[in-house]
């Protein structure tokens, strides 16, 4: 998978610890205690760095478990739950805070002032993380009684906290990852519109079927089963519309830059294009989706190698998985409904939207020798830089512009 979203994480409860009666018996606490051990590794842990404010919150929502366990409103059973839970937490926060933290951490400032700009209000606490992949989590902090639940979301970046991690030409899936962020935000803007076009094309299923009998009736059945629930436009994001939705963000973002790194993805021939499974389409589905939207958005130019590597697929072994079931899935139409849907939902949110006009001017500050601004239009640079020069240019050019930026990022 191009990307590793975890919306059962995101969208999970957060641990909440409850008052008891008042008439349970004091209970003494033991200085070493598990809810004290897990206090002091939070202090370790985010003590001194940027996540400070996350280490107050959490000391405070122990501090108080500790005093109402101190007066019997707290059972020990849900002291050690929360001890358990603060466990999980610092280990899915970010362990290190060195200059690559710093960078991606501007980047996606960066890119969420500019979405905010125009009224899609991203978390108000995304951070970056380095990760095998590209990939958004969503962490809910604990609660004490009645008090409102925090949501921390995350960013997974792939590699480690080193700055030679940094490949900029992927990072048009920074787009794809705050997409995630804007619809969880945002959820009824898409989700509404693409259910109603997913019910009518499984209507139109099942008026199909009418006349089918036997096994033919079953298996019409299970089709359309299956294509709810790939389909479905759950609020987990597990499901095939919410990632075309977001490849179609990235794409109304970054434009070429998008196309240029989705395809480097596919340049694996152990790679499956018609691969079903639940929370991605298959490639083949989203490349489709990617030149219909493409089209319309004026990069029809740039989709030839997309258009080249689906016709290749034609002609390789993988093509034999492409059934009269895969077929029902991957329906043209309904691809093509969603990526309108997914480009309706981007003017809504009033995304700024990459153009051949912004790309020129881009373009034109770069052979001026002006350095390209923190955001988005480092990653569009990055992108114009790689097809003007060959790769040892590419690479001091990005070292050179990263460092620059550095220096002016403070957390």
């Amino acid at each position: 998978a191009i990307e590793s979203s975890n919306p059962s994480e995101s969208h999970h409860v957060a641990m909440a610890v409850t008052k008891k009666g008042t008439n349970v018996p004091r209970r003494n606490r033991d200085k070493h205690d598990r809810l004290s051990q897990a206090l002091e590794r939070v202090g370790r842990r985010f003590d001194q760095t940027p996540l400070s404010c996350i280490g107050s919150k959490l000391k405070e929502i122990v501090r108080d478990v500790q005093n109402g366990l101190l007066a019997g409103q707290v059972a020990q059973e849900q002291s050690n739950k929360l001890a358990n839970y603060l466990e999980g937490i610092v280990e899915r926060l970010p362990q290190s805070f060195g200059d690559r933290f710093r960078f991606d951490a501007g980047m996606i400032a960066a890119i969420a002032e500019e979405w905010n700009a125009g009224g899609t209000q991203l978390s108000s606490m995304l951070l970056p993380r380095p990760s095998a992949e590209w990939g958004h989590q969503s962490v809910a902090m604990p609660t004490y009684s009645d008090q409102s639940a925090h949501v921390i979301d995350l960013v997974l970046t792939p590699g480690d906290d080193n700055l030679d991690d940094i490949d900029l030409l992927t990072y048009p899936f920074l787009g794809h990852e705050l997409g995630h962020n804007a619809l969880f935000k945002h959820e009824a803007v898409f989700s509404e519109a693409f259910e109603k076009q997913l019910q009518q094309h499984i209507n139109g299923m099942l008026r199909q079927s009418l006349a089918d009998r036997g096994t033919a009736k079953v298996k019409s059945k299970a089709i359309v089963g299956q294509t709810r629930r790939v389909w479905g436009a759950t609020a987990n994001h597990f499901n095939w519309a919410h990632e075309i939705a977001v490849d179609l963000i990235a794409l109304w973002t970054c434009g070429p830059a998008y196309l240029a790194t989705f395809h480097d993805v596919l340049d694996d021939s152990q790679l499956d294009p018609f691969q079903v499974g639940q929370s991605h389409p298959p490639y083949e589905v989203r490349a489709k989706a990617l030149i219909h939207a493409a089209g319309k958005l004026g990069w029809s130019a740039q989709c030839h190698k997309l258009t080249e590597t689906m016709q290749s697929w034609g002609r390789s072994d993988w093509h034999r998985g492409r059934n009269n079931q895969y077929a029902a899935l991957a329906s043209p139409s309904l691809v093509a409904d969603c990526a309108d849907i997914a480009l309706e939902t981007c003017e809504a949110l009033r995304l700024p939207k990459c153009t051949p006009v912004s790309m020129q001017a881009l373009s034109d500050k770069l052979n001026r020798g002006d350095t390209p601004e923190l955001g988005t239009e480092l990653i569009l640079a990055a992108c114009l830089v790689r097809e003007e020069n060959n790769e040892a240019t590419y690479v001091e050019w990005e070292r050179r512009v990263i460092r620059a930026h550095l220096q002016d990022i403070t957390l």
